[in-house]
């Protein structure tokens, strides 16, 4: 009988653990996931863009023309001439004039032939005169737009005139560059 008291008092000691061991456990879980616990609020950093500059203009392509026999190019407000030195002295001698500027709404290109000793001063000095010195014969006056090319015809037997010849590239308000003497031969 020992033995079954013992087993009984055992056995009830159990029971009366289990018991006080269950009333201790946590409720069994349910199928919602737990929720983390909400954050303290924090102050979120301002994020400042910066500035946008405006979009830089893209360049309008200057039309190629056919081969000629020289080239003047204006860029900006300086222009150059590529071509044989002297002009050979025939009746006509095209030229391919670009524009790659916007210095202007409107460009000029005036050609003049001149006897011999002229300089581009000389030139310049009766730019906006209404008369013509008999030293001036005029070869040529062209004008196209900004951003533009042209191919232009010279006149460069006027007369007995073979004198050298001037490019003056202008805009309404200003000569830009006067290229010459070139010489005629």
């Amino acid at each position: 009988m020992k033995f079954r008291t013992l087993y009984l008092s055992l056995g009830l000691s159990c029971a009366l653990l289990l018991a006080a061991c269950s009333a201790t456990q946590s409720p069994a879980p349910t199928s919602a996931p737990a929720q983390p616990p909400p954050l303290a609020p924090t102050s979120v950093p301002t994020v400042t863009p910066e500035p946008t500059l405006p979009p830089t203009p893209t360049p309008v392509p200057v039309p190629t023309l056919p081969p000629a026999e020289a080239t003047i190019t204006c860029e900006g407000t300086f222009c150059t001439y590529e071509g044989p030195q002297p002009i050979p002295a025939q009746e006509t001698f095209t030229v391919n004039w670009y524009v790659n500027s916007t210095a202007g709404e409107e460009f000029a290109l005036i050609v003049f032939l001149t006897d011999e000793g002229k300089t581009k001063e000389d030139v310049v000095d009766v730019y906006n005169q209404e008369t013509t010195p008999d030293w001036l014969t005029p070869a040529g006056t062209f004008f196209t737009k900004p951003n533009s090319s042209l191919q232009v015809t010279v006149q460069t037997a006027e007369g007995p005139l073979f004198g050298p010849l001037y490019f003056i590239c202008s805009t309404p308000e200003k000569i830009l560059t006067v290229i010459g003497p070139i010489e005629v031969k």
